[in-house]
């Protein structure tokens, strides 16, 4: 018996229509589909109507939140740009410029605590007023320009960040942060002043600054305090020092060439690695106390009669170094130092000089080649002990002294037999 096509559908859909379908009324008014002007932007527009001025600044912001520039603005003669009277707050410059008359700053902040902490400036570029940009601690910079101002370029307190800034032809210095700060990825040039300063008034620092280029500022390029890295940084023909540091700092990765003082002049209980240091006018790298440089590049350096390739105080550490073409001497260090596996040649280009000079006494010379110097080759403390070293073609004396109880027997490389002899050649 066939069953109908029509009836076994009618069958399968019985149970779908047997249910009920539920209420028929709304639970209640349907909800808006488009959202309000506020939900698309909810950051307040810096204008005349919402972050009014008053007779010293154009505009004035007196809440924590989110602030936007809405296009190019011009200062008025006299007044700030924008004046910070919060904290937490956050301005984009939306890509806009921000163009001053001189005299007063583009964006400040009270000069004293409780308001202008945690500030964020972003994405645009600032010109032509006193101080291009004035915030205090905690703060953020990323990707400002500040260019052509009478004074500092940027200014921020402790515990700032910088990004990704540029900071040129100010009339002080470029970039100036308070201790524990890092700047990152920026650039300082053909200031007035500093390129960066990194620091309090007591010399702290606890700094970052990482990635950056210094050049052509009037000053010197760099100068961090206490316990502060300086890493990956590209400073040349500055004014005065390249990089400067105040005590136990860590310089690694910089090339510091054609400043008008050091390259690197760093303090006690300094750490210098991987760097290069030429052409510079006074000298190449000079580090105080109980310092150590390693597998650095020192050549070129001075004027005239002076300027040495490495130099250190008392407790040096000089290892894996070239100091070549110096004027005065490649390598120079005071007592109870070791100098080891350097390479020191042609330096004395000024005056007579060696390529390693040793005073003090107690310190230990080994296994450095010294060749073609004007003057000495090793010229140690007669207290030093100078072993497995080479040595030839020096103008003076390879060695002096000559010989002594802590120096190993002057052999020739065809004849040494004794292990800890200096090679003459």
């Amino acid at each position: 018996m066939k069953i109908p096509v029509t009836a076994v559908l009618l069958a399968l859909l019985t149970p779908f229509f047997a249910f009920g379908q539920g209420p028929l009324n709304p639970p209640g008014p349907p909800s808006p589909l488009m959202k309000t002007l506020d939900q698309l932007e909810p950051r307040t527009p810096i204008d005349a109507a919402h972050t009014p001025g008053d007779a010293a600044s154009t505009f004035r912001i007196t809440a924590a939140g989110s602030y936007y520039l809405t296009g190019n603005f011009t200062g008025e003669a006299g007044k700030h740009g924008i004046f910070v009277d919060a904290r937490n707050v956050t301005i984009d410059l939306n890509g806009f410029t921000m163009a001053g008359r001189g005299g007063q700053s583009a964006i400040t902040t009270p000069s004293s605590p409780p308001t202008g902490e945690h500030i964020t400036v972003r994405n645009g570029t600032v010109f032509n007023w006193g101080s291009a940009i004035i915030v205090r601690e905690k703060s953020r910079l990323e990707g400002v320009s500040a260019v052509r101002n009478a004074f500092d370029g940027i200014n921020a307190g402790e515990g700032s960040v910088i990004v990704e800034c540029i900071a040129s032809n100010n009339g002080g210095n470029g970039l100036a942060v308070g201790a524990s700060s890092a700047v990152l990825n920026s650039t300082a040039r053909e200031n007035g002043g500093h390129g960066i300063g990194a620091s309090d008034a007591s010399g702290e620092g606890n700094a970052l600054i990482s990635n950056c280029t210094f050049t052509g500022n009037t000053e010197g390029g760099v100068f961090v305090g206490r316990n502060s890295t300086v890493q990956n940084c590209s400073v040349s023909s500055n004014g005065s020092t390249g990089i400067g540091a105040y005590e136990r700092c860590t310089i690694v990765d910089c090339v510091a060439s054609n400043n008008g003082g050091h390259g690197i002049d760093a303090n006690n209980d300094e750490t210098v690695q991987r760097c290069t240091a030429t052409l510079n006018r006074i000298g190449g790298i000079t580090v105080q106390n109980r310092s150590q440089v390693m597998n650095c590049v020192a050549d070129n350096n001075g004027q005239g009669s002076g300027g040495s390739g490495i130099s250190a105080a008392t407790r040096g550490f000089i290892k894996q170094c070239s100091a070549i073409g110096n004027r005065l001497n490649g390598i120079v260090v005071a007592g109870e130092s070791i100098v080891a596996e350097n390479r020191a040649s042609a330096n004395g280009q000024g005056a007579p000089a060696a390529g390693i000079r040793t005073t003090g006494g107690g310190s230990r010379i080994e296994a450095n080649q010294t060749r073609d110097n004007i003057g000495y080759g090793i010229q140690a403390d007669p207290g030093d002990i100078v072993l497995r070293n080479s040595a030839g073609n020096n103008t003076v004396l390879n060695f002096s002294p000559p010989s002594g109880t802590n120096i190993g027997p002057i052999q020739s490389p065809s004849t040494a037999t004794n292990p800890f002899a200096n090679i003459q050649f």
